[in-house]
């Protein structure tokens, strides 16, 4: 089978299907929202049939409801439309769907032409397909972006306006699906939830805030809905064309504490209802009503992070493109001594040690002019990139720019300037200051330098609970509930501006850094943001055209 098109897969692409007990409440909620049980007469459409997980309850369904011997009906031949590409799993539905209808009576020509009228082995995303249809359900492929092959990524470029941005396949599954659904029609898929934080996202979230109404929304990354070890970030999306109307939504945390069924759709108390639902391209920060308030009513009371205090920039640490040459752990013998800068990582930062004794092999001349080095000042440095000149000149930096530079300019201002260091992956909290201005940061933290304010007064801030969760809604989790401190999620923190911060709340919250103190760090910020959002008029402090230098990436 093409590694394009593997099933339902986990992180490393193996086939993981849908079990049971989800399709059941899947199937039930698309009745409640469809206003009747599934019937011969609708038209279903099945995207990525799979082993059947959908397919063979759906033809189950559609079976119970053909009048006795009623089996040269029209409606039956556009009842259902499943798409699989895998002709393994393909054969085998073929068989199933057949042994069933045979079972109930169907005569054996006719199960034949409805097998082939229903089943096709082709890819749903270039098929020729003619709809509407009432239902459209299933289980996506999530095929990160890098495993799609290359001539199907030109192709779904072309045909889809959500394909960008290095998304996984659900996302052009999801908006055909949807540009297929009838007007009364019901959507519903078990798929990836990555497409409502990630950036890649925003073009499909926005056709749904435009076009469509999400009926429910059951965040299921947390839960082990395809067994223990499987790294899915699976959540159930149900949408509809019924714009303006209210939204269910809800986190289950576990399926063995809470069962799936207990989620029942749009009776169970677990289920928040939204007025509205997220507008625009805006992530889907949260499934609580109360914390969706709660998030607008910071962004309109709160300064960003670059509006927080004058001077306040950050950006991401220095991307190689070869850590192997340019990340040296001890010395490096034979380059000279002004050639390597001490590197700090993001290990070091968790560790608390600040650093670990890496060096960046810099191929930049040490000043502001972030100009690349002429080699034939350095020997030391030359020898050393020429024993490594195969592997440098192979990178795709390498065919645009010089073939010994690293993907990213190293910034010696920044590596002279004070700063704070944030690993990008973390639980939140960790939070380390290079006060010196002595270290030069990795790819894997990002770097805040300000003006206006004590860096370990902004150190105890971004400690805190308050920020903790903020990029917790608007980051994508990752394995293990680690959660991103990304230049773009720092873009959208919101913070107490710092003139709000009092000289004595100043001085207990360095404090309170400086001895480890998160709790005494959450109640000093707790009351800082209280005492701001209860303010007549939002905080600002910056011209917006300072904005536009906030990020140096």
């Amino acid at each position: 089978m093409p590694e394009s098109f593997k099933r339902k897969p986990t992180e490393s692409n193996a086939e993981v299907f849908t079990p049971p007990f989800v399709v059941d409440y899947m199937l039930d909620a698309v009745q409640t929202d469809l206003g009747h049980s599934l019937t011969f007469r609708d038209h279903v459409l099945e995207p990525s049939a799979g082993d059947g997980a959908f397919l063979l309850p759906l033809v189950d369904r559609v079976i119970a409801t053909i009048p006795k011997g009623d089996w040269q009906n029209d409606c039956l031949g556009r009842a259902l439309l499943a798409f699989e590409t895998n002709p393994v799993h393909a054969d085998s539905l073929r068989r199933s769907v057949f042994a069933r209808l045979r079972r109930s009576g169907c005569p054996a020509d006719r199960a034949n032409a409805l097998v082939s009228a229903w089943i096709h082995e082709e890819d749903f995303l270039k098929a020729e397909i003619a709809g509407p249809f009432d239902v459209v359900v299933g289980n996506p492929p999530y095929i990160r972006y890098d495993a799609i092959d290359n001539r199907d990524v030109k192709a779904y470029l072309r045909r889809f306006q959500s394909f960008r941005g290095r998304c996984d396949l659900c996302v052009p599954f999801i908006e055909r699906s949807l540009k297929l659904l009838a007007p009364d029609g019901v959507f519903c898929f078990i798929c990836s939830n990555r497409f409502t934080k990630s950036e890649y996202g925003a073009r499909l979230r926005a056709m749904i805030s435009a076009d469509f109404h999400v009926a429910l929304y059951l965040n299921l990354e947390h839960a082990d809905v395809f067994g223990r070890g499987i790294a899915a970030y699976p959540a159930i999306m149900m949408v509809d064309r019924r714009r303006g109307g209210r939204t269910f939504a809800a986190t289950a945390s576990s399926l063995d504490a809470t069962p799936l069924h207990s989620f029942q759709f749009p009776n169970s108390r677990r289920l928040e209802v939204f007025q509205a639902w997220y507008r625009g391209d805006d992530r889907w920060a949260t499934t609580k009503a109360s914390t969706l308030r709660y998030i607008r009513q910071i962004n309109a009371k709160l300064p960003t992070l670059a509006e927080s205090a004058f001077g306040t920039r950050f950006g991401i640490g220095v991307a190689t493109g070869c850590d192997d040459v340019f990340v040296c752990h001890g010395s490096v013998p034979g380059v000279e001594e002004d050639c390597i800068l001490p590197l700090v990582t993001g290990d070091d930062v968790r560790s608390g040690r600040m650093w670990g004794g890496s060096y960046l092999v810099n191929p930049f001349l040490p000043d502001a002019s972030g100009a690349i080095r002429d080699l034939s000042t350095r020997p030391g440095l030359a020898g050393y990139f020429e024993r490594h000149r195969e592997r440098l000149s192979s990178r795709f930096v390498a065919q645009r720019k010089e073939w010994f530079r690293t993907i990213d300019r190293v910034n010696w201002t920044l590596f002279k300037s004070p700063k704070i260091l944030l690993p990008d992956i973390q639980f939140g909290g960790v939070v380390g200051i290079d006060q010196a201005g002595a270290l030069y940061p990795h790819h894997n933290l990002c770097w805040i330098v300000s003006r206006g304010w004590p860096l370990d007064l902004l150190a105890a801030i971004l400690g805190s609970s308050f920020v903790t969760r903020q990029i917790r809604w608007a980051s994508s989790e990752v394995r293990g509930g680690g959660i991103r401190y990304q230049a773009k999620n720092l873009q959208r923190l919101r913070l107490p501006p710092r003139s709000a911060v009092s000289p004595d709340e100043e001085r207990r919250l360095t404090a309170a850094f400086w001895k480890g103190d998160p709790e005494a760090i959450d109640r000093i910020v707790d009351s800082v943001v209280e005492r701001c959002l209860e303010s007549a008029g939002p905080f600002r402090t910056e011209a917006p055209q300072q904005l536009l230098l906030a990020i140096d990436m």
